[in-house]
This record gives structure tokens, sequence and C-alpha cells, in this order.
């Protein structure tokens, strides 16, 4: 059944941006005024990694040097969370809002025949923001808001000018995204080759978007489609037919080539002379597969995805931005994935929706140096679970609370029977932030 829009593009477009006291027309104010044409942005969300997968974290399993340059050029963050699977994420990315309340708490098959598509008319995504503020807006990789086939303009909708994109699905069979990947651009389908490679294609495509639009503010997004499963090797391998394995024998090549396509990336905007102008942000949607295994600061880690817990939450988080955000440097902030579109507002001078609850919160002074944080915790939800987490303390619904400082793989939880003096108080206090979460 063909999905359509609430509502036809134009009124949808110009009452979006209406609400963000912006006109649809000539919006590019800062061209030709490069003393004054706010950053670049490019938005890195890698598919199923945790941040036991890369080398500046600690991990020892895989080769991520472009990620270890990357840290080396900018700023890490250790307290990086998402949720625990991907369309959670992605809305919760895009719109700077709890799953609670866009209602997006599960992924998109979990939902009602008649919401599987991300509804741009309910929302504003950081899309809409900053095409709004004048910039150019791109987005490759993997959407899974939407069944292409069915609402071809989806992304355009939703703030971006111009995509290239996995399909997902196609009469409810998965499509391929790796060898021969199908794949959806500007609403069309594009023809490929047995040869081509999904990832390497959707690089190539912002590659080409960020050097046609140099000379403007640019907003690319790159949710990636690597490292998820199904396991392949990758062009590096040098293989003449596609390997595929059920188990990690080909995930550290993935993880290999996604770190490569994050260098590509970068190469770039220093080839095309705007690394001063360019914030990169590289993260990850969720934790890394429960089936893989990986080596972390010497002790074995498995991948928690879907699951509300560090393993299945945490995960990378690098800033590169030369000249503002001070190379080689760390920092304990918290952050969770709702904080990308203040962020981005703050970085673009835009303005955030009005009328709506945004969580998020800009971490922008902590990229110039100016704080230490003002986040005190960050809340994780997937369906019903929900978790709120300070440095410390984490309290998951259902009633555990976890001393993450004494028992950081949560193997110990505390319950009401067994709390004291240390605990009660953090148990009282997240507890309650917990149910106003619903």
């Amino acid at each position: 059944m063909t999905m359509s829009p609430p509502i036809d593009r134009r009124t949808f477009i110009q009452s979006k941006l209406a609400a963000l006291g912006l006109s649809a027309v000539g919006l590019h104010p800062f061209q030709g005024h490069a003393s004054t044409r706010p950053p670049n942005i490019v938005f890195i969300m890698a598919d199923d990694l945790g941040l036991e997968c890369i080398n500046s974290y600690g991990g020892t399993s895989y080769k991520t040097p472009n990620l270890t340059r990357m840290a080396e050029q900018g700023m890490q963050f250790s307290h990086g969370f998402s949720t625990p699977l991907c369309t959670p994420t992605r809305v919760q990315v895009m719109t700077g809002r709890y799953p609670f309340r866009t209602g997006w708490t599960r992924l998109i098959d979990k939902r009602a025949p008649d919401q599987q598509y991300f509804d741009p008319s309910k929302e504003i995504t950081f899309g809409q923001m900053l095409q709004g503020a004048g910039y150019a807006t791109a987005v490759a990789g993997k959407w899974q808001l939407s069944r292409l086939v069915d609402y071809p303009h989806h992304p355009r909708d939703c703030g971006f000018q111009t995509s290239r994109l996995w399909t997902w699905k196609i009469l409810e069979r998965f499509q391929p995204r790796y060898w021969n990947p199908s794949m959806w651009q500007d609403g069309q389908s594009l023809p490929t080759l047995a040869q081509d490679y999904g990832p390497d294609l959707c690089c190539d495509f912002l590659i080409d978007f960020m050097r046609q639009n140099r000379d403007k503010p640019f907003f690319a997004y790159y949710p990636m489609l690597l490292p998820h499963g199904p396991f392949f090797n990758t062009p590096g391998d040098g293989l003449r037919r596609r390997v595929g394995s059920s188990d990690q024998r080909w995930f550290g090549s993935m993880v290999k080539h996604m770190d490569g396509l994050v260098g590509r990336i970068i190469q770039s905007i220093d080839r095309l002379g705007l690394a001063e102008r360019t914030l990169i942000v590289f993260t990850g949607d969720n934790g890394t597969k429960r089936s893989i295994q990986s080596m972390r600061e010497g002790q074995l880690r498995l991948g928690g995805k879907g699951r509300i817990s560090e393993n299945g939450c945490r995960v990378p988080l690098i800033v590169r931005w030369p000249g503002t955000v001070q190379a080689g440097s760390r920092t304990e902030a918290l952050v969770d994935l709702s904080d990308m579109m203040p962020t981005f507002a703050q970085v673009a001078g835009a303005p955030l929706p009005p009328g709506v609850t945004i969580d998020g919160q800009s971490f922008l002074p902590v990229l110039k140096g100016q704080s230490s944080g003002s986040r005190e915790w960050v809340f994780t939800q997937l369906g019903k679970r929900r978790a709120v987490r300070e440095h410390r303390w984490k309290f998951v619904s259902g009633g555990n609370l976890y001393d993450l400082e004494a028992d950081p793989m949560e193997q110990r939880p505390i319950t009401k029977a067994t709390l004291d003096e240390a605990s009660l108080p953090a148990w009282e206090r997240l507890r309650g932030l917990v149910r106003e979460m619903q």
C-alpha cells in the first residue's frame, strides 16, 4: 500500500519554516560571505558499533587508525549514549526528543501497519532546521524510517534536499545493503552492479555533495551501513566474489572499512580547504551485535545491542573541528544523542523549534573548552524499559540500581532491600526521574 505525506509538500515546507521564523525563499544568507558564514556540519553515525571496537577507547580487536587520528586531532567523549536500537536512535537524534515524547520507542517493524513511517509533519528534524537556516542538506546510508518504495520523497520531506539511501525493504523482503545494493536516490531506484559496494556508494555521494557545496554552508548526515550484519567481505579483502558468514569472521574487516570511509570524509574536507570551517561528529547508533566478542582494555567484551545496559547504549563519540576544538582533548561530560540537534542549532545560529519540548542540551561549550558539561544525567528507552544514568549511579525501570564505579559491567544490581546510606539517595532521585519519563 502506497504511503503519502499527510499534506502536500509545498504547504508542509512553508508551515515548517514558518514555525522556525524563516522563509522558504532565498535560504542562503551567508553565501559569498566567508567571514560570517556558519560552519559546515558533518554527522557520521556507524550502525551497531560499541566503543569496545575503537582503538582510542582501548579496543584491540580491530584496526581503526582514522578514528584514532580523529581523536588525536579533536575531542573524545568518555560518556556518549544512544538508545539500544536503530529506529529509536534515528528519531531521537533527528528531533532532539526522547522516545516517549515522539512515540518511537521500538523498531519500526514493531509499530502498527498505519505507522510504518516517521511523520515529518508532526516533528521538526535537524534537517528541516538547518535547511531553514540556509544550509545545503544531504543524507546517505541507512534511513529505515520509511519504506522508500512507498514514500519516495520521505528524506526530502524530512529536510534533506538530496539523498542516497539503502532501500531496506521491498514487499516485506529485506534488500541487500552491501554488494549489489538496493539503493534509492532522490526519490528513484538507483541501478547497481554486482561489484558495487553500498557503503562506498554512499560515501562517494556525500563527498560529491560537499565538493559541489563548498562555497555555502552544508550539512552532511551520514548514517553508515557498516558494520551491521550480515557479515560479508569488503572491497579491501581483495576477493573476487562475495563471501558471507553468520559469525564474526568478517566483522573486523567491516570495522576497518568503516574506519577507512571516515578517513575519506575527513581527507575530502581537508583537501577542499574546509577543515577549520567544518564540525565533524562521529558516533554509533547503539551497541555492537550481541554475538560479537571484542577485547577492550585487556578484557573480553560482548556486544549489547537491544539491551539497556552499558554495552547496549554506551557508544563512541569523537568530534573534530580544528581551531575550535582542542586537539587531543578528552572529556567526561555526559552526552546522549538527543543533544545533537541543539548542538547543531547553536553551531549554525539556527533557532530551535518553538513550542516544542527539546530534551537535548547543546554541548558546544564543552567543545570550546568553556564548560565541563551541564548534563547531570542521561536517559535511554526501549519499549517500556527506561533508564537514567549519572556518572556513578544508574537506575533501570523495575527497581534496580547500579553503582557503576564498583560494578561497571552491571553484574550486581542494588535492589530496594539492599539499599544503604550511600545508595538510598541515588535510588530515590533516579527513580523519580524515570517515573517522569513516560
